[in-house]
């Protein structure tokens, strides 16, 4: 209870000063920040011009000021020194809100091996005390700045729409968005598409790295040492020749980053209350048989879907396309211990088929109450019954992943390190073929109460 207490005060004093100007509808939050550029974006009751002022100091001292009479402002600010702090306001019809809150640090110089910290939020979208609980106990477990912000898809329930929008993701995480880029994927829930279009500014002609997809539905970007890639699993096509996927073969053909990471929302591997053998519209088969093939021939290192309220984590595998019942851990498997002490590979940067950890996390706002199967067999951890949020740390060789509860208990961590001998890795995965007990998938139920 103390524990609560503390972050929901955390919290409070956090929004304080971003909900005080009523003639603001949501925002300011930010999108397609680069190391020298970054776009605000906030909504207003009434038409009005799109003002921001900004600088390194309190004091500001830039403006931009955009004589264009709408309620649907965005800003992009440039010419931004990398790595910096920058403060700034924004004007409104009813006049400005500005506050020592409102601030964010551009991103290193691509390419650069610095410490980054990845928030990751799965089917978010209802407003409500799980959700803020989920946050609450993320904003008391990170000391530090949240460099980037991932949403896995339902970030607004039911229907997508803009009210849904403003409650569950811009009310509901109004300090992080101010302060942290925001990279969202597709959802079902999320049907409005013009809508998710006309809200979000992604990078869609490579303003940020990668290759241009010519769609805000799928996009790529980098940070530091790390290429995203963002697919979308609803609205797309998913055939194994359409636009997305041919896109996703060209954009892993430059990557140079030390690490990839992917990231949609149906699952390709899932035995909780959505099974990815059955999926309802064939998202899942269609993402596991047509992307992974792609994505781990490149190098891909850690997949990050949603769907399912449950958390589900695999071993590190490579080379699994079909069915769970085609699963064979002499073939499929690369790593079968829990990782905690980390899945090695050998090369620092993209290299094909040295294994991917696939994540489901889609819990940061409900849960499923089972039963459930989990009974894949890529799968090492399985959680059902608890709310929580997944966090990322890389820096250099060494990424580690944790997934914390809403009381900011830690239920599963590990780690991939990269380059240098693997000759670690091997052995564990002959003491696993051997009949070692770290093959047996882990069950964990937990109450949320």
């Amino acid at each position: 209870m103390l524990h609560k207490l503390t972050t929901i005060s955390i919290a409070m004093a956090l929004t304080s000063s971003l909900t005080a100007v009523a003639a603001y509808d949501y925002g300011p939050y930010l999108q397609s920040g680069s190391d020298t550029r970054i776009a605000v974006s906030w909504r207003t009751k009434d038409d009005t011009n799109s003002k921001v002022c900004y600088g390194t100091t309190q004091n500001l001292g830039k403006c931009i000021d955009q004589a264009n009479d709408t309620d649907d402002h965005t800003v992009i600010l440039n010419d931004l020194t990398p790595d910096t702090k920058y403060y700034y306001s924004i004007n409104g019809d009813d006049g400005e809100i500005t506050s020592s809150k409102l601030n964010f640090v551009t991103s290193p110089i691509m390419g650069t091996s610095t410490p980054v910290r990845v928030w990751v939020i799965g089917d978010s979208g209802i407003e409500g005390s799980a959700g803020e609980d989920v946050r609450d106990a993320y904003l008391a477990d990170s000391s530090d700045h949240t460099d980037i912000m991932l949403m896995l898809g339902d970030n607004a329930y039911q229907k997508g729409k803009e009210d849904d929008y403003e409650d569950a993701m811009f009310d509901q995480y109004a300090d992080v968005l101010s302060q942290t880029v925001v990279w969202p994927v597709l959802g079902n829930h999320d049907e409005d598409l013009s809508l998710y279009k006309d809200m979000f500014h992604l990078p869609k002609n490579a303003e940020i790295g990668g290759v241009a997809s010519h769609s805000e539905q799928y996009y790529s970007f980098n940070y530091a040492n790390i290429h995203f890639i963002a697919l979308d699993s609803e609205h797309a096509s998913r055939s194994s020749s359409g636009d997305m996927f041919e896109w996703l073969k060209e954009d892993l053909k430059q990557v140079t980053a030390d690490w990839t990471i992917a990231y949609w929302h149906h699952a390709p591997y899932s035995k909780g209350k959505h099974d990815s053998d059955s999926s309802r519209g064939g998202q899942a088969e269609d993402m596991r048989e047509h992307a992974l093939p792609i994505l781990e021939g490149a190098g891909v290192d850690l997949v990050l879907s949603g769907h399912d309220h449950t958390y589900q984590r695999s071993f590190l595998i490579d080379g699994h396309y079909n069915d769970a019942k085609t699963f064979d851990k002499n073939v499929h498997l690369i790593d079968g211990s829990s990782g905690q002490l980390g899945y090695h590979k050998s090369t620092l940067g993209p290299a094909p088929h040295e294994g991917t950890v696939y994540v489901v996390t889609g819990t940061a706002s409900k849960f499923s109450s089972g039963p459930f199967d989990f009974d894949h067999p890529a799968h090492y951890k399985n959680i059902g019954r608890v709310l929580g949020s997944v966090v990322i740390e890389v820096d250099g060789a060494t990424m580690d992943v944790k997934f914390i509860d809403d009381d900011g208990d830690t239920h599963d961590n590990f780690s991939i390190i990269k380059g240098g001998d693997s000759s670690g890795t091997v052995k564990r995965v002959a003491e696993s073929h051997n009949g070692s007990s770290s093959l047996e998938p882990k069950l964990t139920v937990a109450s949320s109460d």
